[in-house]
């Protein structure tokens, strides 16, 4: 099994908040149909049940399968490099499961520099955030996903790009599903400062977004006037200022 650790904020969305773009998702599908990758959630729209949900109806309906979403740390520190590999490593502990080949992980922020991300190196591709999955950084994926192991991993071993536990980093041991309060500025050193990491726009504002309209959303919505971005949204803007 081939795996895509999925952004959305500056992969599909890119132009208007809570709009994926038609032309980014049919990149993702390419990519998906040329090597049979299944989808993981990394992005912030994981935290909130209907952003969640919206990013299931918005991929399923592309032909796309979602499997999991990775564990939700504190969004106060840079480590979605540390969430990946958690799921990654709780997936190879289950028994039965289908041999991982191979993954990749898309961003538009830069998780090699965050909490281990030397652990992603060789399985990243970083997109530009107002330019989101390009053909050019779809094709990288696809190189990715389609080169082999150098090694294949057996039960207990080590495989590339899944640490053991002692070699990970850990700044928090309990997921935390809401956010804690923001922290007083300090002058600690960058690599174990806190830092807000969220994307563009934060899991939340997408949930609001939905809850202004109901609980349900529709797949894609029509903007009114010429040269408006076409594509999958989660229902419309809240909140217009």
């Amino acid at each position: 099994m081939r795996l895509i650790f999925l952004d959305i904020d500056g992969v599909l969305v890119t132009r208007r908040p809570c709009v994926m773009e038609e032309k980014l998702l049919q990149n993702l599908a390419r990519v998906a149909r040329e090597t049979g990758a299944k989808i993981v959630l990394s992005s912030d729209w994981r935290r909130h049940p209907e952003a969640r949900a919206e990013a299931q109806q918005v991929l399923s309906s592309l032909g796309l399968e979602l499997i999991g979403c990775t564990p939700c740390k504190s969004p106060y520190l840079a480590q979605r490099p540390t969430e990946i590999l958690e799921w990654k490593r709780d997936y190879l502990r289950t028994p039965g499961v289908q041999k991982l080949e191979n993954w990749v992980a898309i961003d538009d922020r830069e998780l090699l520099a965050e909490q281990n991300g030397r652990f992603l190196r060789g399985h990243f591709v970083q997109t530009h955030p107002l330019r989101g999955l390009t053909p050019e950084a779809a094709d990288a994926c696809i190189a990715i996903l389609k080169q082999e192991q150098k090694s294949e991993p057996t039960a207990g071993s080590a495989m590339p790009g899944v640490p053991r536990s002692s070699s990970l980093e850990v700044s928090s041991t309990q997921a935390e599903e809401e956010p804690p309060a923001p922290p007083r500025p300090s002058n600690t050193r960058a690599s174990g400062a806190r830092v807000m990491a969220a994307s563009h726009i934060s899991a939340a504002q997408a949930a609001r977004a939905l809850r202004v309209h109901g609980n349900t959303a529709p797949a894609a919505v029509r903007l009114p006037g010429p040269g408006r971005p076409r594509g999958r949204s989660m229902g419309a803007i809240a909140n217009r200022r």
